[in-house]
């Protein structure tokens, strides 16, 4: 694996684990504020054109999180994909997914790209009604873009009636709009709106902390559901920004997950008052309690002190100084901050 960037002095280099290691460590976390990314090179794997995916549905919190755990750790016997959605703080899907060369008799064959099919997530819920462990096989490339359609659940917000039936047959195949145009028609009064009012946030916690993240979440965001869960394997990635793990097991590893909180407080719904900064900086403070970490595609709440007790910046700033980036690319902090701190902001 290597990177190609274009340094600030302009000139073009490559960065691997025998070339410039201590760039090629430092550029996961940077967002381009080490240089800018051209290209990248990455091993690829064979794969399979189906998945068998298993749905096992819980309306009890503990046993569905100690079932995602047990999928998520399983070592070589885990399921490629795994991931839960949770629809309340008892109500709770868990996923595990293999690839399938064809479909075979012990599930049914569900292709979800279909426009008239229901939105992913809806049909994910569907399957609390029986609370029976299910199995259907789901060409690979649906898989993947299991949720684009719907954006997640973030089509349900801006299209109501998108996923009744009706919509899906007649104007399905629209959908998802491009990004880029809910961008280009959005006013300063929507996205400031939507700044005060929208959750999108992804925290990474490790899954011995995944339970109380999800109670701090239901409180704090006033009960915003779906949450997306999603495993995620911690190492340690000397020279970026990103924090080792906090207690490693022999290989130096960690199970953390990625917690996706993303949609509208039941105060806004209700046209209630809710303090977004006062919710954001509560949960980033819980956040830096646990030693986890915030996404950085999202808005950042935290003071630049809080930010750097939060990330580790100590090697990331010898490698910013040694490739000449000071100056010229902000860091990750400069970039994300949306608190207002003048005074804190560097550029």
């Amino acid at each position: 694996m290597s990177f190609e960037l274009c340094l600030a002095d302009g000139s073009v280099v490559t960065a691997s684990a025998t070339e410039r290691p201590d760039l090629f460590r430092a550029i996961p976390w940077s967002y381009g504020t080490l240089g800018l990314l051209l290209s990248a090179k990455i091993r690829i794997v064979p794969c399979q054109p189906y998945v068998r995916l298993t749905y096992t549905p819980f309306r009890e919190k503990a046993a569905a999180l100690a079932h995602f755990a047990k999928l998520s750790s399983a070592g070589e016997a885990a399921p490629e994909f795994v991931e839960t959605l949770a629809y309340s703080d008892t109500d709770y899907v868990v996923m595990g997914g293999t690839p399938a060369a064809a479909p075979a008799t012990d599930g049914t064959t569900n292709i979800i790209s279909r426009w008239y099919k229901p939105w992913f997530f809806k049909h994910v819920e569907s399957k609390l009604a029986s609370l029976q462990e299910t199995v259907e096989y789901i060409p690979l490339r649906d898989y993947y873009h299991r949720h684009t359609r719907s954006m997640f659940w973030e089509m349900e917000m801006m299209l109501p009636l998108g996923n009744h039936p009706l919509i899906r047959w007649t104007l399905g195949w629209l959908l998802p709009p491009k990004v880029s145009f809910l961008k280009l028609t959005q006013t300063e009064f929507t996205r400031k709106l939507t700044q005060e009012t929208h959750v999108a946030q992804d925290f990474l916690v490790p899954m011995r902390d995944l339970g109380q993240t999800l109670d701090a979440c239901h409180q704090v965001y006033d009960r915003i559901y779906p949450v997306w869960l999603c495993p995620h394997v911690h190492r340690a990635l000397p020279g970026s920004i990103l924090v080792d793990p906090v207690k490693p097991d022999a290989n130096g590893e960690e199970m953390w997950v990625d917690v996706g909180v993303y949609g509208l407080p039941v105060a806004v719904k209700e046209k209630r008052i809710f303090d977004m900064i006062s919710a954001m900086r509560c949960i980033e403070a819980k956040l830096r309690e646990m030693g986890s970490v915030q996404m950085l595609y999202a808005d950042i709440f935290q003071t630049r002190a809080e930010f750097e007790e939060m990330f580790n910046h100590d090697q990331y700033r010898k490698v910013r100084s040694k490739y000449k980036a000071d100056g010229a690319f902000p860091e990750p902090y400069d970039k994300m901050n949306v608190i207002g701190l003048k005074k804190d902001r560097k550029y």
